[in-house]
């Protein structure tokens, strides 16, 4: 089963969605005749009826044989002509009967669910659920597979939102009402699918589809989902290239950021005549964060960062090491751990094939409310702030922020840890090894 690579999907949901409208409107149609049947002609079922159940049957065939728009069966001719014929052999008081007619529709249903898999792998692909890919296209393949059973496992396989039923029916019911109101139809959509419903943000990754499909006036809900599974395609073909840029950008950030160490501060000598200007939390260190040594206030060598907060009153220890060794050994892993970039896998060099040494991290910036709050949340440069710092204020502080604030907002790292540490201990003298 390969992709189809087409650039718009048949507007399956469109086809759904239209399907349950026109569904509810036939069964209130039908259930009127009834009680008329039963109010008029006074016939406790409507099957007795020679006069109601003709109408009835021709409502139903109409349902489906004379139906207007886009449904799931629309296209399915050979189906729709064999039901013709069925509920003509019904009207005509033939053998067959409706309990035939409804298990043949619900046959040509589940067929028409299989075909939408097999015609979109890609929506088996995007599933996190941990299923065998393989397993279920197989199932979808398998023709004595009952139904439940394969839905069931599909749903392990991509994933069963919870109250999805309750969701579905209250987007149909928010479809119904606006009926062609596309402006209307757009903002439902937006909604449904690109915002979280408990906070209203836009959920993670969506932005770009949000902003193509909200500027476009001929983009279907289809379409965007269709170039959501292109680029899931695409981003798998190329996992491996950027896990290598990864890697290769991790090591930079190890070694840039041991770098920016030595710059600022790769030797602090305590000298005695001037102690009284010195903290005394500076004598009372820690161990070597290597080797757990015992370490000479006299001659240590200690992470900027960490004594910088250390020293604005913060809940960080200090990190010390207690020789050139250890410090070599150990600072790519504390800073690592301690100090890396917060946007993670979001950092924008992750998508940048030219990293210079320069980017990092002699441009870190952090965010100005922590700093204050004496934490430090770091980013590897102003660009990737602007990318990732509204996420980090809204879900640590609780505050929106527009784009023009970023740059005030993201504070130069080194130039607040220099600062620092010159006026918590001006009787401290440091010897800085380029």
């Amino acid at each position: 089963m390969g992709s189809t690579g087409k650039v718009a999907l048949p507007e399956h949901w469109t086809e759904l969605s239209a399907a349950r409208v026109h569904r509810q409107q036939c069964a209130d149609e039908v259930d009127a005749i009834k009680k008329a049947c039963l109010s008029e002609c006074e016939k406790e079922s409507v099957v007795e009826c020679e006069k109601c159940f003709p109408k009835v049957l021709d409502r139903m065939r109409a349902r489906y044989c004379d139906a207007e728009g886009r449904e799931w069966f629309s296209e399915r001719r050979a189906f729709l002509n064999e039901l013709d014929v069925m509920f003509t052999d019904v009207k005509d008081h033939r053998k067959i009967d409706l309990t035939s007619i409804e298990d043949s529709i619900a046959s040509e249903k589940e067929a028409w669910y299989r075909w939408v898999l097999r015609m979109y792998p890609q929506f088996l692909s995007v599933g996190e659920g941990g299923a065998d890919q393989d397993e279920l296209r197989a199932m979808l393949d398998d023709p004595v597979k009952r139904w439940e059973e394969l839905t069931e496992r599909i749903w392990e396989g991509v994933g069963k939102p919870a109250n999805w039923e309750a969701d579905v029916d209250s987007l149909t019911d928010q479809i119904t009402a606006v009926k062609n109101d596309a402006a209307k139809l757009k903002q439902i959509y937006i909604d449904f699918f690109f915002k979280d419903s408990q906070t209203g943000e836009v959920v993670e990754n969506a932005q770009q589809y949000l902003e193509a499909y909200a500027a476009s006036d001929t983009m279907s809900i289809e379409q965007v989902i269709d170039r959501i599974s292109q680029d899931h395609k695409a981003s798998l073909m190329t996992e491996p290239q950027r896990e290598h840029h990864r890697n290769r950008l991790d090591e930079l950030r190890r070694a840039k950021m041991a770098f920016e160490q030595n710059r600022l501060q790769n030797k602090t000598r305590a000298q005695a005549s001037q102690t009284p200007a010195v903290s005394q939390d500076l004598y009372n260190l820690p161990p070597c964060a290597v080797c757990t040594a015992t370490v000479d206030p006299k001659d240590v060598l200690s992470c900027s960062v960490c004594q910088a907060l250390a020293h604005m009153g913060g809940t960080r220890e200090l990190t010390v090491w207690c020789s050139d060794e250890c410090f070599e050994r150990g600072v790519g892993d504390h800073n690592e751990l301690e100090h890396d970039c917060e946007s993670g896998d979001r950092c924008v060099q992750y998508d940048d094939e030219d990293i210079e040494m320069q980017d990092w991290t002699s441009n870190a910036v952090a965010c100005k409310e922590c700093i204050d709050q004496k934490r430090d949340t770091i980013y590897c440069s102003i660009g990737c702030a602007a990318s990732n710092l509204a996420r980090h204020r809204h879900e640590r502080h609780g505050l929106k922020t527009a784009a023009y604030e970023i740059k005030k907002l993201a504070v130069p790292l080194w130039e607040i840890v220099e600062k620092t540490l010159k006026e918590a201990n001006p009787g401290l003298k440091y010897t800085v090894i380029e």
